[in-house]
């Protein structure tokens, strides 16, 4: 009768894993992380895009209530107050998109520690997770932050749209209030066509 074999070391066992791990689930993890490293450049650009063209909105009212004359000023300060109000947007957004990163980077923190209790388990240095006061603390941790990771993006996401909501509100106020006639036109956009000279008198 042939001895029973021994139990299969877990070491091996976990080798195994990390090995099929980094084989056929990095390659995901790592495209994925390249994916939202791009959602956050072009979020970057559509918050600094909506404060360039709001603020340059409202400087360009002002410079209409300046430059133009027989102008219903009330209604371009109402345009004015739909720009204010794309700025505010946008600054609430960049502001919960910062709080977002910031809690998205506690948690990365927090997920290091929880794979780091379950290492030690497997290699005998600390209990098992399910007995571990500290890794089930930790993951409560995590458990309660995932909720407001969502709910930061959603909120940003919301008063990044409104931003543009407002701009677009802004300029079509500007569009249908202001009645510009062809005479400020013409004295306030200087024509490109080349000036003609008067035809001289024959001798």
């Amino acid at each position: 009768m042939s001895a029973p074999e021994p139990p299969p070391d877990p070491r091996e066992i976990y080798r195994a894993y990390v090995a099929d791990w980094d084989r056929y689930i990095a390659p995901a993890d790592r495209q994925a992380a390249e994916y939202a490293k791009l959602s956050v450049e072009y979020g970057k650009l559509a918050l600094q895009s909506a404060f360039i063209l709001n603020g340059g909105a409202i400087i360009a009212v002002a410079s209409l209530v300046q430059n133009l004359h027989d102008i219903d000023v009330s209604s371009l300060v109402q345009s004015a107050i739909w720009f204010i109000a794309g700025l505010t947007s946008t600054a609430i957004a960049t502001a919960l998109a910062y709080y977002n990163f910031a809690v998205i980077g506690e948690v990365i923190i927090l997920q290091a520690h929880c794979r780091d209790y379950d290492l030690k388990a497997n290699y005998g240095y600390g209990p098992p997770k399910d007995q571990n006061d500290d890794a089930k603390a930790t993951a409560a941790k995590v458990a309660r932050r995932r909720p407001i990771i969502t709910g930061t993006m959603v909120l940003a996401i919301v008063f990044g749209i409104l931003a543009y909501a407002f701009l677009s509100g802004g300029a079509l106020s500007i569009i249908a209030k202001t009645n510009f006639s062809r005479s400020q036109v013409s004295t306030t956009i200087p024509s490109l066509a080349p000036k003609q000279e008067a035809p001289k008198p024959h001798p």
